[in-house]
């Protein structure tokens, strides 16, 4: 496994009183490349033991329950399979999922549209089949569906 640090930038938040360094990191592995931005330095921070937490450990990525092993998650992540195609498109927030995550079948074509807060999904879930036709929708809240 290969990795390439691409850049620094210096980022701070209210609720920090230093700035924040997101290193955004190219890891390459046996089935394709995965590219994650991860915090390089930050203060510390209560990691709650009820919720999951991404972080980068210097030989990929890992996720595990109320804690982290290296540097935290934070910022983009997108996953491509040998070939270049974009397999997953995502965001973390302080090592959880947020925002809009995407994948894709292997050939390119959308297949899940999901939105994430807190780790958890939230709001509308889409899935697409190989041809791009919707073929399931639903809503969640907070990691539970919405009837």
């Amino acid at each position: 496994m290969r990795l390439f640090i691409l850049f620094l930038i210096g980022m701070g938040w209210s609720n920090f009183s230093h700035a924040q360094f997101v290193k955004h990191l190219i890891i390459e592995t046996e089935t394709g490349i995965e590219e994650i931005a991860v915090l390089n330095k930050m203060e510390k921070k209560r990691f709650k033991k009820n919720k999951m937490y991404t972080s980068y450990n210097g030989s990929g990525l890992i996720t595990l329950q109320g804690e982290i092993k290296g540097k935290l998650a934070h910022g983009t992540y997108a996953k491509f399979d040998s070939t270049r195609t974009l397999l997953v498109q995502g965001m973390y927030f302080f090592g959880e999922k947020h925002e809009e995550w995407k994948t894709y079948h292997s050939t390119g074509e959308l297949k899940t549209v999901r939105f994430f807060k807190k780790g958890k999904q939230h709001g509308k879930s889409k899935v697409f089949d190989t041809e791009g036709e919707l073929v399931m929708k639903t809503r969640y809240r907070k990691g539970t569906i919405k009837k």
